[in-house]
């Protein structure tokens, strides 16, 4: 069955919905307003049965990306070490180190036919719709984000066999780059 998120998402892209309008008091000129139609309600009340079952099935995927990865010198590991969180594993998020590095690894994912995802990118100051309004702002860390964050695969029927080419490709990105 297709998770929740992935419905909402692949339903969010049939709409149209090309930028979801921010809640930080921020005026923008665009603002389509997403909804969840009934059937994506439906679906999602189907799917509450599975949900305990898919965060565990993450769990386990992020605990073997964080074993296969710990020994990199030139990336940052999300830390999932907070007994106070109740953690859904929905992403596994990775900061490259050495500057380009993301976008060698986004490439040669690509180039193997596994899918990342580049985070915080584009920032949302330098969307279109804000047309330079932001420019004034020094935003170094948001940068920085926007530049070196990568979103490894991670879905419940995601097979370690796969996770470990993820990680050879990775690593193998490390030392030619």
């Amino acid at each position: 069955l297709m998770c929740i998120a992935q419905y909402i998402i692949i339903m969010a892209v049939l709409a149209g919905i090309a930028f979801v309008g921010m809640t930080l008091g921020i005026k923008t000129r665009k603002n389509k307003d997403a909804k969840m139609s009934e059937f994506a309600a439906i679906m999602g009340l189907c799917n509450l049965e599975n949900l305990s079952a898919a965060i565990e099935a993450r769990r386990k995927i992020v605990e073997y990306y964080s074993e296969q990865l710990a020994e990199m010198d030139n990336i940052t590991l999300p830390l999932f070490d907070n007994n106070d969180i109740e953690y859904n594993y929905a992403y596994y998020p990775v900061l490259f180190e050495k500057e380009g590095m993301r976008n060698i690894v986004y490439q040669k994912l690509r180039e193997n036919n596994i899918f990342a995802r580049k985070y915080f990118y584009p920032l949302t100051s330098e969307a279109e719709c804000f047309a330079g309004e932001f420019k004034e702002l020094k935003l170094k860390n948001a940068h920085k984000a926007a530049e070196n964050i990568l979103v490894l695969p991670l879905y419940p029927e995601l097979d370690l066999s796969d996770v470990n080419r993820i990680c050879d490709i990775i690593k193998e990105c490390d030392i030619i780059g």
